[in-house]
């Protein structure tokens, strides 16, 4: 491939990561609705500014509470899909592109860099894996929504 191919290919992986990570998201406030039973609007009041790991410990609480047949299902997506995504390094990282690579800076919230190196063949796993855990969510009968 060449060198615009490569970063048209990456930048379509990073646009379908940002999909999948914002249907992850959904399915979050969703599970937060139904199991409160409060409205959507209602929802999204009590949650407004909460960071998305709030709302993901909020959901486990009341995952855990409630009479859902496959509580360790959704801890364990809840668990997994937010530590293995490198949500917060995508989203507020700095992205350097180069052949066949991804490359992202990222500073935690203490001032710590982080560098993530990808070849579009891994960054393709990664999406693969953000994608899959995502779409177990929206699997009819593995949420509560």
């Amino acid at each position: 491939m060449n060198a615009v191919a490569d970063h048209n290919n990456l930048f379509r992986l990073i646009g379908l990561y940002h999909v999948h990570w914002s249907s992850f998201e959904l399915a979050i406030d969703i599970g937060i609705t139904k199991l409160t039973g409060l409205t959507a609007a209602q929802t999204v009041k009590r949650t407004q500014g909460w960071m998305i790991s709030k709302k993901v410990d909020y959901l486990k609480k009341l995952v855990e509470q409630s009479a859902y047949q496959d509580k360790i299902g959704i801890l364990d997506i809840l668990a997994e899909l937010p530590a293995t995504s490198a949500r917060n390094a995508m989203a507020h990282g700095y992205l350097r592109f180069g052949a066949d690579r991804l490359i992202v800076i990222h500073r935690s919230r203490a001032g710590k860099p982080t560098r993530l190196d990808y070849t579009t063949t891994d960054f393709d796993k990664h999406l693969k894996l953000v994608s899959d855990l995502a779409a177990i969510i929206h699997q009819p009968g593995s949420m509560p929504c």
